[in-house]
């Protein structure tokens, strides 16, 4: 009995080291080394890093090892907050690191510009006040409803204007709204 307990366990573990991954799984790399794309990731006081060559992902230092992760569609890294950012509202960096040999990893940081809006509707609110309802700057068909300083875009009911006196939507002629395609965010 003894025995085919032990048989048992040894099969458990022999189908879990055979088993095929799961592929949504996020990716850890180079636990023998934390490396990731070659790069020496120094995961000793844990934390998020920026990734070495593709500003859409970045790494978290999990106990295991380095694990590359990548932020939802239109939006980057953004390594001052330690979280995926709008991709119009950061610039696009990678992190600096060294190979196991010591040698730059990547050979240069990527840095680029932000790219621009997807169009020209959409724009990065902050909101002026933690609270209330708020014109969008570009488009009179919506407005920014702002819950403790985090905006939400609302779109009003077909054919309406959000009147930014009363708050609300309203036919165009009471909105008298004053949004722009090109007004800054």
């Amino acid at each position: 009995m003894h025995s085919l307990k032990i048989a048992a366990v040894l099969l458990v573990f022999l189908g879990a080291a055979f088993a095929d991954g799961d592929t949504n799984a996020p990716a850890v790399v180079g636990k023998a080394q934390n490396t990731v794309e070659g790069c020496v990731i120094d995961c000793s006081a844990g934390g998020y890093f920026q990734h070495p060559i593709n500003c859409q992902k970045f790494i978290q230092c999990a106990p295991a090892g380095p694990t590359v992760l990548t932020c939802p569609e239109t939006t980057i890294w953004d390594q001052a907050v330690t979280a995926c950012n709008h991709d119009d509202a950061v610039a696009c960096e990678t992190g600096s690191y060294l190979t196991p040999e010591g040698k730059p990893c990547p050979p240069e940081p990527t840095t680029l510009a932000p790219v621009e809006p997807p169009n020209p509707g959409f724009c990065f609110f902050r909101c002026p006040e933690p609270n209330g309802k708020f014109a969008h700057p570009r488009d009179c068909t919506k407005y920014f409803y702002c819950f403790h300083k985090i905006p939400i875009p609302v779109k009003c009911p077909f054919g309406l204007h959000f009147n930014e006196k009363a708050k609300k939507c309203t036919i165009p002629l009471l909105a008298r709204c004053k949004a722009s395609p090109d007004a800054e965010c």
